[in-house]
């Protein structure tokens, strides 16, 4: 019921597909909403941002409440 400090880590995931955790200090709103995700004995490999040259400086508020919506270019070929 309560979110672990594993939880919090895999939140600030730069892998977006495990990034969720939103319930704060509860999980179970992310386990209702589909937003829980959890590997046992998995790790982040990073967390923080993934380029964080891309995200608006802190005193750009409206800019970092908008940035989830903002319009991203269409993703090119991985490199494998």
């Amino acid at each position: 019921v309560l979110a672990s400090p594993e939880q919090h880590r895999l939140h600030h995931s730069t892998d977006l597909a495990e990034a969720g955790h939103y319930g704060s200090d509860l999980s179970c709103w992310d386990h209702l909403l589909g937003t829980f995700t959890w590997r046992p004995g998995r790790e982040p490999a990073a967390v923080g941002l993934r380029d964080p040259a891309a995200f608006p400086g802190t005193g750009e508020i409206l800019a970092a409440l908008l940035h989830p919506w903002r319009r991203r270019p269409a993703p090119g070929p991985r490199p494998e």
